[in-house]
């Protein structure tokens, strides 16, 4: 793969749509505070071990065990965040914009969370034009966009089922 051979978590920029609609579609569906919070769940839960396992165990790249709790922490925050946008953006807000900028938030969020997890979670520092923000400046513009259309989706999904 070249430059980007090295790059850690690279999946954030591509699936921003994915993630965004598999969070922001059960806030709509549910209408609850902590939806967005609860879909993650599982994968802090479940990614507790499989963290554990591949990057203390085998690998020996985290700096502290505790860095694993920290990654199950971040996509909770990143669930949570969904659910404060969703919840705080102004009453003059229609549907349809309100979910394409809680998709946005969440992205950008998930963008920041990363960002400080790499930074302080491992011994090792990534950098270059591999790294995960050495391709910021082409893949953050498509992670915001793609996040935004992820909230869109889950609008017409629940325009659908509703």
């Amino acid at each position: 793969m070249g430059e980007v051979g090295g790059v850690g978590m690279f999946f954030i920029y591509v699936m921003g749509y994915f993630i965004a609609l598999v969070v922001v579609l059960p806030i709509l569906l549910v209408r609850r505070f902590g939806v967005g919070l609860m879909v993650f769940l599982p994968y802090a839960i479940g990614g507790l071990f499989v963290e554990y396992y591949m990057e203390w165990v085998l690998v020996r790249s985290l700096v502290t065990p505790w860095a694993v709790a920290g990654w199950s922490t971040v996509g909770l925050a990143v669930g949570f965040s969904a659910d404060l946008a969703y919840r705080f953006l102004p009453a003059c807000l229609n549907e349809r914009p309100r979910t394409i900028i809680t998709g946005a938030i969440l992205g950008i969020v998930n963008f920041l969370l990363v960002l400080v997890a790499l930074t302080f979670f491992y011994t090792e520092r990534q950098a270059g034009s591999g790294s995960f923000l050495g391709v910021a400046y082409y893949a953050l513009p498509f992670l915001l966009v793609s996040s935004g259309f992820g909230g869109y989706t889950a609008y017409a999904i629940s325009r659908e089922t509703g």
